[in-house]
This record gives C-alpha cells, structure tokens and sequence, in this order.
C-alpha cells in the first residue's frame, strides 16, 4: 500500500509503456473477437479502443490517486501472511495494516 503520490516521471513511463503496447492487443483473431465480446457484454462505446490512447494521455496521478482511494483503498484490501506467528504477529500489529486475525491450519 503505497502512502507517497505518483511520481510524474513513474506516471510518464507507465503510460507511456501501455500506449505503446495497445496495437499488440488486437493482433490475432482471438484477440479481436475478444475485444468485441467485451465491447459487446460490458456495454461499452464501439470507439472505446480506438480513444483508448486518448484516455491514458489524458492520465494524471490526482485521477490515479482517487481511483485507488476509491477502488483499492485499505479497507478493501486483505493480506494472507504465512509463517511463524512469534515472529510475524508484532510486526503485523505495529505496521497499521490492521488486526491480524490468527488462523491455525493442520494436515
């Protein structure tokens, strides 16, 4: 879980990795009749690939950091922490990601 913001220059490479790599989503025949079935299942416009690079232009970490608040934030998010509880169960208490709830597994 991440406390500082985007980096612009974090922001800058990340976008500009994806917007590089939209034509290598509709390559084969596969990947098209799947992105029509999205298109078609989840209502959306028939332009929405075509903008898409439109989209992650218009990208900026204010938009990401509200998007994760409201998506991702700590309360959504749970951790599944295997190994000694002597060991681990202080750290977990003392890093403010919650109580940890204890769970013994035999077999």
């Amino acid at each position: 879980v991440r406390r500082q913001p985007i980096e612009d220059a974090e922001l800058a490479r990340a976008r500009d990795h994806l917007v590089a790599s939209l034509p290598a989503i509709h390559e084969t025949n596969r990947q098209i009749s799947e992105a029509l079935e999205k298109l078609v299942l989840r209502r959306m416009p028939d332009n929405y690939f075509a903008e898409m690079a439109g989209r992650l232009a218009g990208l900026r970490a204010r938009d990401l950091s509200r998007a994760y608040r409201r998506q991702l934030g700590r309360a959504h998010i749970a951790w599944l922490i295997i190994g000694d509880t002597a060991r681990i169960a202080p750290r977990m208490s003392s890093s403010g990601v919650g109580i940890p709830e204890m769970m013994e597994v035999t077999g």
